[in-house]
């Protein structure tokens, strides 16, 4: 799985001094509390969801709960954009990084100050503080809430957990998050210049574009399996030898996502596909929160989901709206399988 900070987006939209100030506001504001939306903000809504987790099975919000709850959080929520602290360091397109806090149960027994990873959750717009910051106001429990604490979980185990490997080397995690993938990334293209022109090519830009996916977002080495999965993803009856013939030919780039667009471009409508302009495209038909979703996939995970729950994640996301097309193509077998692999 590729690193946020080694994709192309992530470098693009964050200089070298605002990715300093995010790791300072992590250390010196995160770690001192300044921003903390802690479960004492959020009594009703934690309530809320309790009490919908005794009647209805939620297969990984009580540990969620916990996580949060726990003495020194390993999954903390936070909002710096409506403090007393000022403008937010961390944008609203980075739903969630990572970082350490500091373990106060540990801090008696040692002369250092002892930390613990932590799954850190941005919900810069998803609710706001209190005039006095003694609450969180305007959370919808069951379904924003829900949906970040489902996702702090699931990355944290990813992340942190080193649970990558096994997560993406399941059958059904492959074969649908990779469906679902080539659809959202195909149709933004299509948007960004026209229509494939016919089912060959229809079916042969769906196996490129998985092959993407595999090859670059998800770092798997080329091979057999590898052209398995990507030949799940097409739509019509064309072969694989022609499928692989044609990639051939084409040259395509698959070691970054610039190359790729201008290469897929050059392949299928004689002309680059310029970055930015996929990128405008991708936004507009998704949301503005899934900028860096392109490359990182813990983010992808992270809006699929919240559309199953309805979230939009304080306008971020616009997956809900296509959840017709994302059952078709698979995301409730992926979200259960998810979940069975991060357990």
């Amino acid at each position: 799985m590729r690193k946020l900070n080694e994709t192309e987006l992530y470098a693009l939209h964050l200089s070298t001094s605002q990715k300093t100030e995010i790791q300072n506001a992590i250390s010196m504001k995160l770690n001192q509390g300044v921003g903390i939306i802690s479960p004492e903000h959020l009594l009703t809504e934690i309530t809320e969801l309790k009490i919908k987790q005794k009647n209805v099975h939620y297969p990984v919000l009580g540990e969620a709960l916990s996580l949060f709850e726990q003495f020194n959080g390993r999954i903390r929520l936070f909002n710096l954009g409506a403090t007393s602290s000022g403008r937010s360091p961390i944008p609203p397109f980075m739903p969630f990084l990572f970082g350490t806090v500091r373990n106060k149960q540990l801090e008696g027994e040692s002369e250092s100050r002892p930390v613990s990873p932590a799954a850190l959750m941005n919900m810069n717009r998803i609710g706001r503080w209190s005039a006095d910051e003694t609450q969180y106001l305007g959370v919808n429990a069951r379904t924003d809430l829900y949906s970040v604490l489902e996702s702090a979980l699931i990355a944290y185990r990813i992340v942190v957990d080193n649970k990558a490997d096994a997560v993406f080397s399941d059958r059904v995690v492959l074969e649908y998050l990779t469906n679902i993938y080539t659809t959202l990334f195909s149709g933004a293209v299509i948007k960004s210049a026209i229509n494939y022109g016919s089912e060959f090519n229809t079916d042969a830009a769906r196996f490129i574009i998985a092959q993407f996916f595999l090859r670059y977002v998800l770092k798997k080495q080329p091979s057999s399996t590898i052209d398995e999965f990507a030949y799940k993803s097409i739509k019509n009856r064309t072969s694989l030898s022609a499928l692989k013939n044609f990639e051939e030919a084409s040259n395509i780039d698959y070691e970054g996502l610039s190359m790729f667009l201008e290469t897929l471009g050059n392949a299928f409508f004689n002309e680059k596909i310029d970055i930015s302009k996929f990128e405008v495209s991708w936004m507009s038909m998704y949301g503005e929160g899934l900028v860096l979703a392109v490359e990182y996939v813990p983010y992808l995970l992270h809006f699929l989901f919240a559309s199953l729950h309805g979230a939009t994640l304080g306008g971020s996301t616009k997956l809900y709206l296509r959840m017709p097309e994302l059952m078709k193509d698979g995301i409730q077998r992926l979200y259960n399988a998810v979940i069975a692999a991060v357990r």
